[in-house]
């Protein structure tokens, strides 16, 4: 990309971009007749070689594909209402000017099978026969959630984020509850299905689809696999109007990758609750999503998680994916400062057919984690504030608010942090000192007696530290973050040291006077001092 490109031009590409990750969706939803039909018939020639003789076992079997057929044509149908209602409704709310791209390409068979996870996703958030898989899962979230929150008068300022929401049935039933509820979902066959069944149908069992017509293996019977079922269960627009809790509450959605639209700081410490369902194994770096989460909450925030670790990345070769198993996130998540209160594994299925011969059930982590005051150890902190300077400089700009090195030099090295030495326990077999930063270290804030603390990227340090000098109305520099270390290392290998012998004081008393000794010269920066003046100290092996 042109790197003097203007902000318009930059505007129009993404415009571009989005306007054509919309239409390639429309296109599959409207490919399903010819695609789901181009099978259907595959199968059919198949099942035209079979001996004469061997079909007299088997009378009248020929109409199994014309019932399929019809089977397909109700989904098709279906899913062109879908269509028709984004066109209308949707398209042309985010961009009344109309289409600027046109998609030719025909779909992939990865776009298809969205398409046809799509009608499954329809049984299971929006069905009847959906319940008892919803039960499993929404049913103890829900059930939780309102025991935390038992006000309900006080529910509508109660903000709970529901990331990956899907088709929204489990955000919906949150703000049914009275709750300030807003989904979130990256995947626009998610987002504009699940807009049609919110927004555009005004009573229950309104349609009826027949997912499990591509189930051709796993079968008890033919019925089963042609069976219709009943969408939606419960009209949002007719409950709306007679719920109470409902017109109290708040529900909203909002399209977009999570860490992108919620790693933004006015989205730091704005929600009560974060509920997480299916949702977590969707990471590229699971890290990154446990520190949004704890971002995102106000301290003594709820985060309710249940699904399987899955990754759903963790099979491609191109992309990144980080694979923990539970010992170890939950290691992640109290090392971020959460306080894991709950926990347990629960049998769950997703999407599954429930009367299919086989299926798969996946064993997932229920937790529950309360954000605390907690802050994480200080080489975190450290490697954050490190990670605020270089973006600084990145930009062109100095902690001095100085130009800094020119954009074209490339960006700031990497800074490596001094490990602090182990502590090591003391002689007189006291237990060791426990190795948090001092409380002037963050301004004075003792993090074991004050309450609820934001801590900055790069926190506002004080000069305080003996030999150490920080600015006090800018970021700390590296050399700062250096000293700073280092100075901690000694202090805490110093307070290791056995006190020294008490004196004997001397029997008889001698009086003399005293020499004048010359005036210390002041220390001069060496090999063996450090930048704040201080005699380094040997590091242990």
């Amino acid at each position: 990309m042109n790197q003097h490109a203007s902000e318009d031009e930059l505007i129009d590409l993404d415009q571009r971009e989005e306007q054509l990750a919309f239409l390639r969706i429309e296109a599959a939803f409207r490919y399903y007749r010819e695609y789901a039909l181009k099978i259907m018939n595959f199968k059919r020639r198949h099942y035209e070689k079979v001996l004469p003789k061997h079909k007299t076992l088997l009378p009248g079997y020929e109409t199994h594909f014309e019932n399929m057929r019809r089977c397909i044509d109700t989904n098709a149908t279906f899913l062109d209402y879908i269509c028709d209602y984004s066109t209308q409704r949707m398209f042309y709310m985010y961009w009344p000017e109309g289409p600027v791209v046109s998609v030719s390409e025909k779909p992939t068979a990865a776009d298809m099978d969205k398409v046809l996870t799509t009608l499954r996703q329809f049984v299971r958030d929006w069905s009847a026969e959906g319940q008892p898989e919803r039960d499993q899962c929404y049913g103890l979230l829900l059930n939780k959630l309102e025991s935390i929150f038992p006000d309900i008068e006080s529910r509508s300022d109660i903000k709970v984020l529901i990331p990956g929401s899907g088709l929204s049935r489990l955000a919906y039933e949150i703000f049914s509850r009275g709750f300030y509820s807003q989904g979130n979902e990256f995947s626009h066959h998610m987002l504009i299905a699940g807009s049609f069944v919110l927004n555009n149908i005004p009573q229950a069992a309104q349609y009826h689809l027949h997912p499990y017509v591509h189930h051709i293996c796993n079968n008890r019977s033919r019925e089963d696999m042609l069976r219709s079922v009943a969408i939606p269960d419960v009209s949002p627009i007719e409950e709306s109007n007679t719920n109470r809790l409902m017109q109290k509450g708040s529900f909203s959605m909002c399209a977009g990758d999570f860490l992108e639209v919620y790693g933004k700081p006015r989205e730091k410490s704005a929600w009560n609750s974060v509920v997480t369902c299916f949702f977590i194994d969707t990471a590229h770096n699971i890290f990154q999503y446990v520190e949004t989460i704890f971002s995102l909450l106000v301290v003594g925030g709820v985060w309710l998680n249940i699904g399987p670790l899955l990754y759903h990345f963790a099979d491609q070769p191109n992309e990144l994916s980080i694979e923990l198993a539970w010992t170890d996130l939950r290691k992640i998540i109290e090392g971020f400062g959460f306080d894991i209160i709950e926990e347990q594994t629960i049998e769950c299925t997703y999407t599954a057919n429930p009367r299919a011969l086989m299926y798969n059930v996946h064993r997932c982590i229920y937790f529950q984690a309360i954000k605390t005051d907690r802050l994480p150890h200080l080489t975190y902190l450290l490697h954050e504030s490190v990670d605020a300077c270089n973006a600084f400089r990145n930009k062109g700009v100095d902690m001095e608010g100085k130009a800094a090195v020119p954009p074209s030099m490339g960006p700031a090295p990497p800074t490596q942090i001094p490990p602090l030495a182990p502590v090591e326990k003391r002689k007189d077999d006291q237990p060791p000192l426990p190795t948090l930063p001092p409380p002037h270290l963050f301004g004075g804030v003792n993090p074991l007696q004050h309450g609820p603390q934001v801590i900055p990227a790069a926190p506002l340090l004080q000069p305080t530290l003996d030999g150490v000098s920080f600015p006090p109305t800018h970021l700390p520099t590296q050399a700062h973050l250096h000293a700073a270390a280092a100075h901690m290392q000694a202090t805490l290998l110093q307070a290791q040291q056995p006190p020294l012998p008490t004196p004997i004081p001397p029997t008889t008393t001698t009086t003399h006077t005293p020499e004048p000794h010359p005036m210390p010269t002041p220390p001069v920066a060496g090999d063996d001092m450090d930048e704040g003046g201080c005699k380094k100290r040997a590091r242990p092996d």
